[in-house]
């Protein structure tokens, strides 16, 4: 009863700490969420594909869709991210990699279809 007792306890405790927008969040379209690690990860497999599938989870975690569109359009025309937290995303991905190679990878901007 007692370790049942402490699970509970961490679920209950684990969804009061998270943000409250995060809890209500609807999920990203599944499409758009494959069409992104094949863009980012040029239709590679293996590593690079993880590292894209960790840029998306954490894009998801931080931003809504609708949040993600609007600064994937500004993205797209500007060229440029300058967005601390994406950025952050990114480093932390990359950096957990063991066999990241830059030419492998790139942050997939997409023209929001969905």
């Amino acid at each position: 009863m007692r370790p049942l007792h402490l699970a509970l306890s961490l679920v209950i405790t684990a969804t009061a700490i998270a943000p409250a927008d995060a809890q209500q969040r609807p999920a990203y379209p599944r499409e758009f969420v494959e069409q992104y690690v094949n863009s980012c990860s040029s239709g590679q497999t293996g590593q690079a594909r993880a590292i894209c599938q960790c840029m998306i989870a954490g894009i998801q975690r931080r931003y809504s869709y609708q949040q993600f569109q609007r600064l994937n359009e500004k993205i797209a025309r500007t060229g440029k991210i300058q967005d601390a937290n994406l950025n952050q995303i990114i480093q932390a991905c990359r950096t957990n990699s063991k066999t990241y190679s830059s030419r492998s990878l790139r942050f997939s901007s997409l023209k929001a279809r969905f």
